[in-house]
């Protein structure tokens, strides 16, 4: 057995080289007005330019202009203070309202759109506010860049799959070989082990259930924070319900950090997925139960008969739903940051759980306090939403070197300062991430331009990223 495991191990290890080596292409959509209906259509014309290994992104907004183009590119780290941009780099930039869109690419993409980017920006993209469809034609115009690559493609890394697939195929033939050799030698315990062999399946089919598990739980709970957000504002809710709206919470994230190799319970997972169930049934019991309407009472004196607190409907309506959107987005950023406890360690939402579980429990709704609570509930979700993005550009960036001593603290710091900007982010991702920015062999000049409604080029064709 031992025979095998060195050399496999060093195939092994070339493989995961070699395809991290060529397989870096990933895709952002930045789209915080939603115009992008059908995100589908740019994932679909993206992928055989992220196959090749590009950087693709793409930014809706209502308007701007290059330097603005720019200064997101420099944000979201695709281009550098000095003007130099990821060579992988292909972007598109739609200014609706201003009619303007832009295209700007890395070197390794020069020598095939110089002189075809403002074409494909007449033909596609010329025309952003009156288009009917603006993920069809963002989607048509990665597709023409795609086909303007393929006429002459000096960088193409499609010859790798005559390396990838055949060492693919003897490390598989080797890992057979080292299967069979184990089920048809006897299992003998060794010292230090005492389990068999067997154990081990079982022990996964286990995790798995526990996993699957969680999930239920997870998708249960909001199901009955979205119940909390139905009634909140008019009605009073049980005093038990804000605690064992709490301890789920925490029993929930403290499973999903469990999952994630960070463990802070003395419990075991089983024993702790039983309280948490126990005390999720609770939490829909007590929502089962028939409640009672916030109520205002006469002054002494009067009679003392209770009167209903009166809002109006279209307040009540509002206020609920932007309660609910804010609860809903709180929880994804709560699920992402369990799912990777150690790197998530310096995003703190106590603060932020706080306002939102006042707003659930404690929010007596009058036509003078309404408005405020409205805005409030939205107020939350705005810096969830921020936050969120804050923490997908965090996984984004790529790790940094470390540095000696007389290096800067700005540049050892493990906590990030990105900009608080109330984005819509959606991602999808190929393989690994790109290489650090701390080496230049990944930065050159930044190509590209943009034309306006009238179709005439701006000064940043062909040029720097300035």
């Amino acid at each position: 057995m031992r025979r095998f495991t060195a050399p496999f191990a060093g195939l092994l290890f070339a493989l995961v080289l070699v395809a991290t080596a060529f397989a870096q292409g990933r895709l952002l959509i930045d789209d915080p007005l939603d115009q992008i209906r059908q995100p589908s259509l740019i994932q679909q014309a993206a992928a055989p330019l992220i196959e090749r290994g590009a950087i693709v992104v793409v930014y809706v907004k209502a308007r701007g202009n290059d330097a603005d183009f720019i200064q997101l590119l420099k944000r979201d780290g695709f281009v550098r203070s000095d003007g130099k941009a990821r060579v992988e780099l292909i972007a598109i930039y739609v200014a609706i309202a201003d009619n303007y869109s832009a295209l700007r690419f890395g070197e390794r993409w020069r020598d095939q759109l110089d002189g075809q980017y403002q074409q494909i920006l007449r033909e596609y993209l010329s025309q952003p506010l009156s288009s009917p469809n603006l993920s069809q034609d963002i989607g048509a115009a990665l597709a023409a860049v795609d086909a303007s690559v393929n006429r002459l493609t000096l960088f193409d890394t499609s010859w790798a799959r005559w390396i990838v697939y055949p060492l693919g195929a003897f490390l598989i033939v080797i890992l057979v070989l080292v299967v069979v050799r184990r089920v048809t030698a006897p299992a003998h315990s060794r010292p230090g082990y005492p389990f068999g062999n067997a154990a081990f399946p079982q022990a996964t089919a286990v995790q798995r259930s526990q996993d699957a598990a969680l999930d239920q739980l997870a998708q249960r709970f909001m199901a009955a924070v979205e119940r909390v957000c139905a009634n909140a504002g008019t009605v009073q809710p049980d005093s038990t319900q804000k605690l064992l709206f709490q301890d789920v919470r925490l029993a929930l994230l403290r499973l999903r950090r469990g999952r994630a190799g960070v463990w802070n319970s003395a419990y075991s997972p089983a024993e702790e997925l039983n309280r948490l169930e126990q005390q999720l049934k609770d939490l829909e019991r007590s929502l089962s139960a028939p409640s009672l309407t916030f109520s205002v009472y006469q002054p002494v004196g009067q009679a003392a008969s209770p009167a209903p607190l009166t809002v109006a409907e279209s307040h009540v309506q509002a206020f609920r739903q932007a309660l609910q959107a804010a609860a809903q987005q709180f929880w994804r950023l709560d699920w992402s940051l369990a799912d990777a406890a150690v790197q998530s360690s310096e995003f703190d939402t106590s603060a932020l759980f706080q306002r939102l579980r006042a707003l659930l429990f404690e929010t007596t709704l009058t036509d003078e306090s309404a408005p405020a609570a409205i805005a409030e509930a939205r107020a939350i979700e705005a810096e969830a939403t921020a936050a969120a993005q804050r923490w997908m550009q965090r996984l984004l960036r790529p790790a940094p070197i470390p540095q000696s001593s007389s290096v800067s603290p700005s540049y050892t710091s493990d906590r990030d300062h990105w900009d608080d900007d109330r984005r819509s982010v959606a991602i999808w991702s190929w393989g690994a991430s790109t290489a650090s920015a701390s080496s230049d062999s990944g930065w050159g000049d930044l190509g590209g331009g943009g034309v306006d409604s009238g179709g005439s080029s701006d000064s940043g064709g062909g040029g720097g990223g300035e």
